[in-house]
């Protein structure tokens, strides 16, 4: 599991339970230039891009 998705599914789920009313959360991650990724993270970063996750 990783931090996106993943945990912050998780943290967006539990927000969720603790409001009164949801209609909509929306995650956003930003990703640092100064950060190393692997050749796979980054295909399947850009190829979620604006993906809908259930």
């Amino acid at each position: 599991m990783g931090l996106a998705p993943g945990i912050t599914n998780l943290l967006a789920r539990e927000a969720e339970r603790q409001l009164c009313m949801t209609e909509e959360i929306e995650i956003a991650v930003m990703l640092g230039l100064g950060d190393a990724h692997g050749k796979a993270e980054i295909e399947w970063t850009v190829s979620s891009l604006g993906a809908r996750f259930e």
